[in-house]
């Protein structure tokens, strides 16, 4: 017998062999599988493959195996490994993949809807491990760590995000919020410019700049709020230009925009319904660091004080008059409404003004 056939022959048995090897041990595992006995079923193929470890099929069963148990990283790692042996299985190893990754993200964005954010996240960050070049799970993600107070874990995935896609402006707007908060005010003002180059009026970016030249006491400041200006109807947004007026002195500025932003408030009221809502849909209190808009009662007090401050003794009175209007309780405005009368030289209203304030700082002690 030549060398060639011997060869042949030797090469028929080994087929013959793996082959049965093959069929008895998916079998086996078939068997455990109905008992729903994964684990059974894992050990049987690993075993299989310590003595067969090119056994490419064995291995995208355990693969597969891998996925149905919830052990992603060791679902990538038995794909990798048939994909280094024989390129053939990539079409198949991509549908599981993709049904698995389909699996986690609906999972994933079922269990936001019904508020369960830790679930959410654990199954969102499976579907990002499977397919990390897949870029609709990193946005929802996000969504849920932020909700679950994990702003380190939802910065982490919100660049990962930013990287994937150059164009899509929404995880870059989470992610102003999220650098602002955490008074990465370089890194913020980085990513304004970048925004603003795609889209020079995007509120988002205009506000967040001009929030943090603010916080930096930078000379660029106004000229940012007056971008941000003509871009935003959004009171809160006046209100923060006002206030940087108001804490650079400059008075009569600050109770123009003010004033402004009374209008604009009433405006917002009539458009939800006789709701005011706290901030738009871009987060116009975030970078002011209110959990809420600037209650009516505070305005009222600004516009007291920039009154104050002007020597327009009516005006102050006027707008402690409605401040005390919102919260009769107000020891302060109390005190600047007598200040008022007395600088007009209404003794006689400043009199009974101090009896009130007398008898209101007596209650409260």
């Amino acid at each position: 017998m030549s060398t060639t056939r011997l060869k042949a022959t030797g090469l028929f048995w080994a087929l013959l062999w793996l082959a049965a090897c093959q069929n008895r041990v998916l079998v086996e595992v078939d068997h455990y599988e109905r008992s729903n006995e994964l684990e059974k079923a894992e050990a049987a193929l690993l075993r299989h493959l310590e003595t067969n470890p090119n056994d490419n099929a064995a291995r995208f069963r355990l693969g597969d195996l891998h996925g149905r148990m919830q052990k992603y990283s060791d679902l990538l790692n038995d794909f990798a490994t048939i994909e280094s042996n024989d390129s053939r299985w990539k079409d198949k190893i991509a549908n599981r993949k993709e049904y698995f990754w389909r699996e986690n993200f609906n999972r994933g964005v079922a269990a936001i809807k019904n508020n369960a954010l830790l679930e959410a996240a654990a199954s969102l960050q499976n579907a990002v491990l499977i397919l990390p070049e897949r870029y609709e799970a990193y946005s929802p993600l996000a969504g849920a760590l932020i909700a679950a107070a994990d702003n380190n874990g939802a910065l982490a995935v919100l660049e990962k995000a930013r990287a994937l896609n150059a164009n899509d402006l929404e995880p870059r707007h989470a992610l102003l919020q999220l650098y602002f908060n955490a008074g990465r005010y370089d890194e913020a003002l980085g990513l304004c410019a970048e925004i603003l180059k795609k889209s020079a009026r995007d509120v988002s970016a205009l506000r967040c700049r001009a929030a943090v030249l603010d916080k930096q006491k930078s000379e660029q400041t106004e000229a940012a709020f007056k971008d941000l200006m003509r871009a935003s109807t959004a009171s809160e947004d006046l209100i923060a230009f006002a206030q940087h007026y108001y804490h650079n002195e400059k008075h009569e500025f600050a109770l123009l925009l003010f004033q402004e932003a009374l209008k604009r408030r009433g405006q917002e009221v009539d458009a939800t319904n006789g709701k005011y809502a706290a901030a738009d849909s871009n987060n116009a209190a975030v970078y002011r660091n209110d959990k809420n808009a600037l209650p009516i009662a505070e305005i009222f007090r600004y516009l007291g004080d920039c009154a104050w401050q002007l020597g327009d003794y009516a005006a102050m009175a006027q707008w402690y008059t409605r401040l005390l209007q919102v919260d009769p309780q107000d020891v302060a405005a109390l005190q600047n409404l007598w200040l008022a009368a007395r600088a007009q030289g209404k003794l006689e209203l400043a009199e009974i003004l101090k009896k009130q304030l007398d008898q209101l700082t007596s209650g409260q002690e």
